[in-house]
């Protein structure tokens, strides 16, 4: 084998490991969105819930 050869072989190689890595931050990224548009869902639920407490004790 000549390096020529070698080479293209070994950016082959390369270029398949390479989405690995990529893929494994975008799941990080994925996950941490999920994560957060979670939190923001269980605070907007927590203040819908507060203000429906206050108007029911306004009402009474």
């Amino acid at each position: 084998m000549n390096w020529n050869q070698w080479r293209t072989s070994t950016a082959q190689a390369g270029q398949h490991r390479d989405p690995i890595t990529t893929s494994d931050s975008q799941i990080d990224m994925l996950r941490a969105a999920r994560l957060q548009n979670e939190a923001e869902k269980k605070m907007r639920e927590e203040k819908r819930k507060l203000i429906q407490e206050q108007m029911d004790q306004h009402m009474r």
